[in-house]
């Protein structure tokens, strides 16, 4: 689904399906059409903001994900653990991040997988977040959950339970791993004073 989509929603004053915000029985104004007052215009600032409607939050909120990059970057997310597992000189995270890789790797395939056998393969993927572009580990893996809780939200409906139920696994494997790397990974003055004490008694 791109942002230039809008989901489909059930008409409160008849039960019929409506799109785009009216429904085709009786004319009313259904909750698909309902502005977010966060929402911010794309582009310039005179564009209409073109909504998608989020089922959960009961308005419409501006989606610039698409199914292609959602899935590119959960899928790249496995292959950015691993190389930021082999480049750390930190133990503890090596290990946090090795977890990640390990684990993810099963979970991003039964998001992807699941959404297959309803929709049909997507086209190519795409990434858009890069550990590179972030100081540590722990920047990448905050932005990584902000940005998968966001598009959670805009790209699925409560019908695809369990897509849904995979994507809050990877979650709470994103949440798991920050923990670690926030709170049991040593400093470096830790692996220096470690350094020292090993060539003391060497």
């Amino acid at each position: 689904m791109n942002k230039d989509e809008v989901k489909s929603c059930i008409c409160p004053e008849c039960g019929v399906e409506c799109k785009d915000g009216i429904c085709p029985n009786c004319g009313a104004k259904c909750d698909c059409a309902k502005e977010n007052p966060d929402a911010e215009k794309d582009g310039d600032s005179n564009a209409p903001v073109i909504p998608v409607y989020n089922k959960n939050a009961g308005y419409a909120v501006p989606c610039d994900c698409t199914i292609e990059k959602f899935f590119g970057t959960i899928q790249q997310s496995v292959v950015e653990s691993w190389q930021l597992h082999l480049q750390t000189n930190k133990y503890s995270e090596h290990i946090a991040l090795n977890e990640y890789y390990d684990d993810a790797l099963d979970l991003v395939d039964d998001i992807i997988e699941d959404w297959i056998g309803v929709h049909g393969k997507p086209t190519n993927f795409e990434c858009t977040i890069f550990a590179k572009n972030f100081g540590d580990s722990v920047g990448y893996f905050t932005e990584l959950e902000g940005f998968v809780k966001k598009n959670r939200e805009c790209l699925f409906t409560d019908s695809e339970s369990e897509i849904l139920s995979d994507i809050d696994a990877l979650l709470s494997l994103i949440d798991k791993t920050l923990y670690k790397l926030k709170q049991l990974t040593e400093s470096n003055d830790m692996i220096l004073k470690f350094d020292d004490f090993m060539t003391q008694i060497s």
